[in-house]
């Protein structure tokens, strides 16, 4: 606490002025003057001004405080070098969660996108499978229906084959017919070398030994039609099952026109 000098001396505790003639006193420990309003007088008739009493009784009865204020004042200022130094954090931290939260916002655009063509894919697939499925049900009624045609083929398959197994022994049938009919006609040709020729007989006879002669010698005249190439293998069929009862042959006696019959 400064000192007042001279004439305009004033109370440092209530600031009036302290004239010549004013009730004043100096403090035993500070040396101010004071006025006597302003001070405190003790025991030992020492007097001292409001402030250093207060300063007295608070080291008398608080003298821990001071260590105190020290110590908050300490704590005070670590608290804000730690509210500087936390409020850098935090700052640091908005900056990230800003970059974090546009990075998320990048992120979910790209995911969307992402999502948006798997959906489009998954849509696609989708109507594929559909697709494929009716493909699989036409080919499954393509094949049913093709097993059907194959099942008919078979079936006429086995039907020919058993046509062809039948006509192969109706032909080893007529082969076996037309090797005896051949042996026949060899017979017949062999027996025909040790007879008058028949031209010649109907040469010489009249009409009515011709016919008899023709009658008579019917299956001799087909045999020699066969050799000379004027009838086919299937009339010599049809002709040889022919009987001599068709033609109703008759004896006749002895012609007396041509004496031949």
């Amino acid at each position: 606490m400064e000192k007042t000098t001279g004439k305009n001396q004033c109370c440092p505790v209530c600031k009036t002025s302290i004239g010549f003639l004013s009730k004043k006193v100096e403090c035993s420990n500070c040396k101010l003057t004071v006025c006597r309003d302003h001070s405190v007088m003790h025991e030992n008739s020492n007097r001292f001004c409001n402030i250093c009493e207060k300063n007295l009784l608070k080291n008398q009865f608080f003298p821990d405080v001071a260590f105190h204020i020290k110590s908050l004042k300490s704590d005070l200022e670590y608290l804000e070098k730690e509210k500087s130094k936390i409020r850098n954090e935090v700052l640091c931290k908005n900056d990230i969660v800003n970059r974090l939260e546009k990075q998320y916002k990048s992120n979910l655009a790209i995911h969307e996108e992402k999502l948006e063509i798997l959906n489009k894919k998954i849509l696609q697939e989708q109507n594929k499978i559909v697709s494929e499925q009716k493909l699989i049900v036409h080919l499954q009624q393509s094949l049913a229906e093709s097993q059907k045609s194959e099942e008919a083929m078979v079936e006429k398959l086995n039907f020919l084959m058993q046509e062809n197994h039948k006509a192969k022994l109706d032909f080893e049938e007529m082969t076996e017919n037309q090797k005896f009919l051949i042996g026949q006609i060899d017979k017949l040709n062999n027996e025909l070398r040790g007879l008058a020729p028949l031209s010649r007989l109907t040469l010489l006879s009249c009409s009515s030994c011709k016919k008899n002669i023709k009658y008579e010698f019917y299956e001799v005249f087909q045999t020699v039609f066969i050799l000379e190439g004027r009838e086919s293998f299937g009339s010599l069929i049809s002709q040889a099952n022919k009987t001599t009862s068709e033609t109703e042959i008759k004896s006749y006696s002895l012609c007396k026109a041509c004496n031949i019959f």
